[in-house]
């Protein structure tokens, strides 16, 4: 009977340590995975900062390049697209702190989309529309007083640019003088093109006042000619300049926000 209750006794000694050694187990891989999910969530909540980096920085480059375009050429719709890519960027950022941001970005996005038309772009049409014209037209003959002068090379053509006399009757261009009347006639529309990039409206109404001048001494006053130049001249009725409070606002608190955020 003792050896019967030693062998019992031996028996439950060993299920109790199995039992433990069980138990030690079980809690270790309870910790083991506890440890596994708190490292994938880790993993998720770096991908989830990564991504909004990068949808960030992405906004911000986009920004920035509306911004030029606006700034530096005036590019109505190459400053809109760069705003909605941006916009679409932003929108991916869920978080309670971007929420100014898409508030800023919303309202600039519908200043842009209200400019009806950019008085420099219908500008520079009328100025393409005339250039593609000129070569159809008919020359003007006829004779103009000869140029007093004994200089040459880019003399006689400051002579020829500015022998423009304001008395209303059309003075037509002596033969020996219409290359040179036709390239200050081009450098004219040059001129205004770059008082166009520039935004300079006064020096673009004396471009557009000068080149009709030339316009009416160098050829044929055709109906498409005039038409041509009524609308050239129409066009500096409009300020170069339009002016868009909302211009740069989303840049300027996105990088408010990155600023604040950083350590």
């Amino acid at each position: 009977v003792q050896s019967e209750r030693r062998n019992l006794q031996q028996r439950l000694d060993e299920a109790s340590n199995r039992t433990s050694l069980l138990r030690d187990e079980m809690l270790g891989i309870s910790e083991r995975a506890a440890l596994l999910e708190e490292s994938v969530r880790e993993l998720g909540v770096g991908s989830r900062n990564a991504q909004e980096i990068m949808r960030v920085n992405e906004a911000e480059l986009l920004l920035s390049m509306s911004r030029e375009r606006w700034l530096l050429s005036g590019d109505l719709s190459g400053t809109l697209h760069a705003l909605e890519l941006a916009a679409t960027a932003v929108s991916g950022l869920k978080g309670p702190q971007w929420l100014n941001l898409r508030q800023t970005m919303s309202q600039e996005l519908a200043a842009f989309r209200a400019i009806e038309s950019d008085p420099r772009a219908i500008a520079r049409g009328e100025l393409d529309a005339l250039e593609d014209l000129l070569p159809q037209l008919p020359k003007a003959s006829g004779s103009a007083p000869p140029i007093v002068s004994n200089d040459q090379g880019i003399k006689r053509l400051l002579n020829a640019l500015v022998q423009i006399q304001p008395t209303g009757q059309q003075n037509l261009i002596s033969p020996s003088e219409r290359q040179a009347a036709q390239t200050a006639l081009l450098l004219e529309i040059t001129n205004a093109r770059m008082a166009l990039q520039m935004r300079q409206d006064e020096e673009y109404k004396r471009s557009v006042k000068r080149i009709d001048q030339w316009l009416t001494r160098l050829y044929v006053q055709t109906p498409a000619l005039k038409e041509r130049r009524e609308r050239l001249r129409a066009t500096t009725a409009a300020p170069l300049n339009i002016s868009v409070p909302l211009a740069g606002s989303s840049l300027l608190e996105l990088q408010r926000l990155k600023q604040e955020s950083s350590p």
